[in-house]
């Protein structure tokens, strides 16, 4: 794979990134310790209680003035696992998020915020391995572009459907995938 990027930390996120290839996306564990999270039945659980539950209007749902910089896909995502979900349904989310927001420069400190406070819905934060959150790890290699973060939810929406399709096939039909070059 061709790589140009002077950027001091990027070896940090190149190997972040090839643990998560190897452990989330061929396998099914977890990015931050070893529980099967990545798997085809949290996929589906995460779509069905977030794509296939859709939130438009959060007027009654949400007093805006409690947290006024939280964001909104943070605010449904929340009203959509929070009671719903199990512990690894989601920690997916959070390493969904982590995964998403990996490439992008924008915000190191707010990224580690977003996945502890996705975490904290279930007593998640701080368990496990937080080599993945380091700030040389969240900085990021690539600005995506100012439309990036208002579009999260649609990178979401095509991760947790392209998982799900990638979760369908054999295991062994995968690994092929993992040893070509």
């Amino acid at each position: 794979m061709a790589r140009w990027n002077e950027l001091p930390w990027r070896e940090e996120v190149y190997a972040a990134a090839e643990v998560w290839k190897e452990r989330c996306f061929f396998g099914d564990r977890s990015l931050f310790n070893d529980r099967p999270v990545w798997t085809e039945e949290n996929f589906k659980s995460l779509d069905g209680l977030t794509v296939q539950n859709p939130l438009y209007d959060l007027k009654n749902e949400v007093d805006k003035k409690q947290n006024p910089h939280e964001c909104v896909f943070l605010i449904k995502l929340k009203l959509q696992l929070s009671g719903r979900a199990n512990d690894e349904t989601i920690q997916l989310a959070a390493e969904l998020f982590w995964f998403i927001n990996l490439i992008s420069t924008n915000g190191t400190a707010k990224k580690r915020e977003i996945i502890n406070r996705i975490c904290s819905w279930r007593s998640l934060a701080g368990e496990g391995d937080t080599r993945f959150l380091r700030p040389d790890v969240l900085k990021g290699i690539a600005n995506p572009g100012s439309r990036f973060s208002p579009s999260i939810f649609k990178n979401f929406v095509y991760m947790i459907s392209m998982m799900i399709e990638w979760k369908t096939i054999d295991l062994a039909v995968r690994n092929r995938f993992l040893s070509a070059d």
